[in-house]
């Protein structure tokens, strides 16, 4: 044990993935169990599969984390030593092929397998992406929670988009609000007057043509949908759960 504390000062548990991916060896591996900073799987698994992992860790904030192949989930090294090169040339390749959008590096480490062959484990270090949520060629989104992967919903993955400054939150719909009836319509009107005033409009245009030119909204089928600047700004009431109460919009003239 005084050997292992001159090699990892820290606790196991308080090494960060980057602290891990630069120390890895089995040493360090046969001290760790799967938490929120790694995943361990065998040189058998699918690269489709594999891409899960990878959009889970770029997902997950706020490091990602590490992936170990070769390594059974009971901690043994089964290692790569049996599988084709084929296998691993396409374990190299999950994350290009199934997980564009994640970011990484690998490398190989040298362990000694269970069944006492020299072998090695292939390790990946993948990154947080602050500025994507990380989908896979199927467009599925996942994270870590705890020491499991979970599959995002579409309504998670665009709150992680929103809150990685993907999509922009004052664009986001709220078809909630009904357009007029839940708006301010004196500042509506002091809005639209003062459009046509500035860009000295020479015809009439209806107030929801001059919020969707503006881009406070869309018009769909005759009907006015306003996005979260417009709703901040003009509605009477700004939060959609005390209006309208999910009914559908009404067309406006």
């Amino acid at each position: 044990m005084s050997q292992l504390s001159l090699s990892f000062p820290k606790h196991f548990a308080l090494l960060s993935p980057d602290e891990i991916y630069d120390a890895v060896d089995q040493v360090l591996l046969s001290n760790m169990t799967e938490d929120k900073r790694l995943e361990r799987k065998p040189a058998g698994i699918h690269p489709k599969e594999l891409g899960t992992y990878f959009s889970m860790w770029a997902n997950t904030v706020p490091e990602g984390g590490i992936i170990v192949v070769g390594m059974e989930n009971d901690g043994q090294f089964s290692g790569c030593h049996r599988v084709s090169s084929d296998q691993i040339n396409g374990i190299d390749k999950a994350a290009s092929q199934f997980c564009p959008d994640a970011r990484s590096t690998c490398k190989r480490v040298d362990v000694q397998a269970v069944d006492g062959s020299r072998s090695f484990v292939m390790v990946f270090r993948v990154f947080y992406r602050e500025d994507k949520v990380a989908r896979t060629v199927g467009s599925e989104a996942f994270i870590r929670r705890g020491d499991e992967k979970h599959r995002l919903t579409e309504a998670e993955i665009r709150e992680l988009e929103i809150d990685k400054r993907q999509v922009d939150l004052e664009k986001e719909p709220v078809p909630q609000l009904r357009f007029p009836e839940d708006f301010d319509t004196d500042l509506v009107q002091t809005f639209v007057e003062g459009v046509a005033k500035i860009h000295q409009a020479t015809q009439h245009h209806r107030d929801i043509e001059v919020f969707q030119q503006r881009r406070l909204g869309v018009i769909k089928q005759g009907v006015f949908i306003p996005n979260t600047a417009c709703t901040l700004v003009f509605a009477r009431d700004p939060c959609p759960a005390s209006v309208g109460n999910g009914e559908s919009v009404r067309p406006l003239r």
